[in-house]
């Protein structure tokens, strides 16, 4: 009898701990959810992830605010990036994607609509090295497995899969400065509606 009760007394405390654990798990969730909808949080997790690449290119990259609108909207403005050369790489004011943002763990990513307002772009590509600069970039997100001539990990399952509902482009002005093909290039556009079916 003395058993059948320290038994019944154990199974009832191990539920108790497994329900508390799931609770607190439940709860950290929600926090995380709530969390995230705070403009201040938001600006956090972006920052950190720009800082990431900055110190990985070692060049400053930046971004002015983040607004993201839980499930399908983000929005950045003022996106800086800077060449090796300290020069303007890339500069878009404001670019805003209407993308489901629960999809990215399924790794779909679905853009309904992109739009970019005011994009300035300088691609160069040097005779000496015969590399463009925005390759530092490219090189820095790499992962080092690749980069060390091994084959790429395939066991992750399968890659990203992205579709493009729409695009608007404003204000663009684009330069592309290639020294080895002795291609020179500027474009001016004022606006670009195109859609993809």
């Amino acid at each position: 009898m003395l058993i059948e009760h320290k038994t019944g007394t154990f199974v009832s405390r191990a539920l108790k701990i497994v329900l508390w654990i799931f609770l607190g798990m439940l709860g950290l969730i929600i926090l995380a959810v709530v969390a995230v909808q705070f403009s201040g949080v938001q600006h956090y997790i972006v920052r950190k992830a720009f800082s990431s690449v900055s110190d990985k290119t070692h060049t400053r990259i930046e971004v002015g605010s983040v607004d993201i609108e839980f499930p399908n909207s983000v929005v950045l403005r003022n996106i800086f990036f800077e060449s090796r050369q300290r020069d303007t790489l890339l500069f878009i004011q404001t670019l805003a994607a209407d993308v489901n943002l629960f999809r990215l763990f399924s790794r779909d990513v679905r853009l309904t609509g992109v739009r970019i307002d005011s994009l300035t772009a300088h691609i160069t590509r040097t005779s000496r090295d015969s590399s463009f600069n925005f390759d530092f970039i490219l090189d820095a997100l790499s992962s080092d497995s690749t980069a060390a001539g091994s084959s790429p990990d395939t066991s992750a399952g399968p890659g990203w899969k992205i579709t493009l509902g729409g695009l608007r482009l404003n204000g663009i002005h684009a330069t592309y400065d290639d020294e080895v093909s002795g291609l020179n290039l500027r474009l001016q556009l004022g606006t670009l509606k195109a859609s993809v079916d």
